[in-house]
């Protein structure tokens, strides 16, 4: 199993460690599931995946709730801008409990994107802004390395 150590910041918060996607790959516990890009943004058999991966260890309803919608706006985005709807490009998720924290990644074949950089700044957002806003509010941890991958821990604890 893969250790996590936890790290705190000056105010002595404790922060959560960004796994690569190399890392949650190759870890024996992690499950991946490879589709080619659905012709719908909220494919429920792939939000599916990973609330039911997650439920395996927790039946918090609404940590569930939040696994869901994190889940569904970012494989949204991932049909929508990163495969740009084009069924010949594939999606990959993983997910991989760490302890009590779930992982979870949603992989395009996009060109991938900063996802600090798309904030959401005035009315329409930006492509994808309105998605990765909602999610950030869902889970612990929301980032990638500039790459054609959104990267969620949720943590149980």
């Amino acid at each position: 199993m893969l250790s996590v150590s936890r790290f705190r910041n000056i105010q002595g918060v404790v922060m959560l460690r960004k796994l690569s996607l190399e890392k949650i790959a190759n870890d024996e516990n992690t499950k991946i599931l490879e589709v080619a890009t659905p012709n719908k943004a909220y494919p429920e058999e792939l939000i599916s995946f990973f609330v039911q991966n997650f439920k395996q260890r927790s039946n918090d309803q609404k940590m569930i709730n939040d696994v869901r919608i994190a889940s569904g706006e970012l494989i949204a985005n991932a049909i929508d801008y990163g495969n740009k709807k084009d069924s010949w490009k594939k999606l990959r998720l993983y997910c991989l409990w760490v302890r009590r924290k779930f992982y979870f990644v949603i992989q395009d074949q996009g060109a991938g994107f900063d996802i600090d950089e798309p904030v959401f700044k005035g009315f329409p957002p930006p492509e994808g802004s309105a998605g990765l806003a909602i999610s950030r509010q869902r889970v612990d941890l929301l980032y990638n390395f500039r790459d054609c991958a959104s990267y969620c821990c949720k943590k149980t604890d």
